[in-house]
């Protein structure tokens, strides 16, 4: 009973309830895809920047 219960109120949470769940997923996605995004270009700049100073 308690288990369905917390569940509940865990689904609610996330699909129906207060804007301010949806707005902290959000933001900790986008955080961490800024964050792969900047890992990338970072990575991708130092190749080029080797690549150019090799030849």
């Amino acid at each position: 009973m308690v288990r369905a219960v917390a569940k509940f109120r865990w689904d609610r949470a996330l699909f129906g309830g207060p804007p301010v769940t949806l707005i902290a997923v959000s933001l900790a996605c986008a955080l961490l895809l800024a964050l792969g995004m900047g890992v990338f270009f970072g990575l991708s700049t130092a190749g080029i920047g080797q690549c150019s100073v090799r030849y």
